[in-house]
């Protein structure tokens, strides 16, 4: 191959390009495209843990309070480990008071976050419902939930922390059976 200088002076190369050279700039250029294809396929999410928290919490309060009668009194949402006694306080007064009420208690599912939410009616059976958790098919994937189970039942049961050697995990704050 001849190449013309700045100098006009004419130079025989044998090859333009060193193979290992070539081969360098080869793989640079598969590798960036591999990357950028895996940004395409693979979003990453790097929300804040805080962020992603209350994005559940939106989202659970969002599906809850959409299917609850406006009426009821909601006595709130007790995730894992939090103390129940205002939820409970607010269930007794809905009881003397006779008014319609709901609470929500976090459970953990067999692959998801559920959540338990007690609707109570005095005076009648009360409606078990259980909301499963998910993400939506749609980029930028967000929390969603969806309730899966309903029953009817007839008294509230409290949960418990449980310790089984050296797992724990807690039962839902308020549920019934």
């Amino acid at each position: 191959m001849r190449l013309l200088t700045d100098s006009n002076e004419i130079l025989e190369v044998e090859n333009f390009l060193d193979p290992k050279e070539s081969l360098s700039i080869f793989t640079q250029i598969l590798l960036s495209l591999l990357g950028f294809a895996s940004i395409l396929c693979f979003h990453v999410d790097l929300t804040p843990p805080a962020t992603i928290r209350a994005e559940w919490m939106a989202a659970i309060r969002t599906s809850v309070e959409a299917v609850m009668p406006s009426a009821s009194r909601a006595c709130g949402y007790i995730s894992f480990g939090e103390d129940p006694t205002d939820a409970i306080r607010c269930l007794q007064e809905a009881e003397r008071q006779r008014a319609p009420y709901w609470v929500a208690s976090k459970a953990q599912g067999e692959d998801s976050i559920m959540w338990i939410v007690v609707h109570g009616v005095p005076g009648s059976s009360m409606l078990r419902t259980e909301f499963t958790s998910g993400i939506n098919g749609v980029l930028p994937r967000r929390p969603a939930f969806s309730y899966s189970h309903a029953e009817t039942c007839t008294r509230l049961k409290f949960g418990k922390k449980i310790v089984d050697g050296s797992y724990e995990y807690y039962e839902p704050a308020i549920t019934c059976e």
